[in-house]
């Protein structure tokens, strides 16, 4: 679950039903690799940290593709609104980076080809390239063209009382990563 400042973070949740919702939104499932940092992130492809940093300051959201990241991709992922590596799991740096940040990441999508030099990924028949959208879902892994649309997340029922009476009380602003 995510707190109400996760939400203004601007990073929302695709949710669990993104996928059986995609007909329609003009949106699809293209690959699917394993879910790294929860949360869902739609943004312009670009292939480079430097790019990220730079899109980003255009006022561009962004997911940085990498084949895996190291620490030389580090400004580049922060700068990103999620990532999707082709190899890594659960351990590898991006997993790592991105989970500690709450950031969106898919990592492991053995079915994407990125080829930096054309400036495009395939996957399986398609072929998409720097600049166009895709969508991650880090809870599924799921990895889908266009912009799918999210939902930020809420707090409710049971939980969303005892977190009122604990804002009541409080005199710390604790926030985890769990």
């Amino acid at each position: 679950m995510r707190c109400a400042d996760y939400a203004a973070s601007g990073t929302p949740d695709v949710g669990a039903n993104a996928v059986k919702a995609l007909e329609g939104r003009g949106a699809a499932l293209v690959a699917k690799g394993l879910p790294a940092g929860p949360g869902g992130a739609k943004g312009q492809i670009v292939f480079t940290a430097a790019d990220a940093v730079a899109w980003t300051k255009a006022g561009k959201k962004v997911i940085l593709v990498r084949e895996e990241t190291n620490p030389e991709d580090v400004e580049g992922m922060r700068a990103a609104v999620g990532i999707l590596t082709a190899r890594g799991g659960m351990t590898s740096h991006a997993a790592l980076v991105a989970r500690g940040w709450g950031k969106p990441c898919v990592v492991g999508c053995d079915a994407i080809r990125i080829d930096e030099k054309a400036g495009t990924i395939t996957i399986g028949d398609k072929t998409v390239k720097v600049g166009e959208y895709l969508t991650i879902d880090g809870a599924t892994g799921e990895v889908m063209l266009g912009q799918v649309s999210t939902v930020a997340p809420t707090i409710s029922g049971d939980f969303a009382v005892l977190m009122g009476w604990a804002d009541k009380v409080r005199t710390l602003k604790v926030r985890t990563n769990a």
